[in-house]
């Protein structure tokens, strides 16, 4: 999964709709949902051969939208 590519898109999407509304916070706790969902995900899920999947989407979720923050 190429994280440039969602990162992108997550940066220009939450500007984008940020601008829209005219309000920052709101699309800033929208945007900060999935990487807590990743990092509870990889508190939860069990680390078994047969989780691997699972953690490894928990991983993609929770740093895929890092960088978006800053904007």
């Amino acid at each position: 999964m190429p994280f440039g590519v969602i990162q992108i898109i997550a940066t220009c999407g939450g500007a984008w709709l940020a601008t829209w509304l005219k309000r920052k916070s709101p699309v800033l706790i929208l945007l900060c949902i999935p990487p807590i969902a990743g990092i509870v995900i990889l508190m939860v899920v069990g680390r078994g051969d047969s989780n691997r999947g699972v953690l490894l989407l928990g991983y993609y979720v929770s740093s895929g939208n890092a960088k978006h923050v800053t904007f």
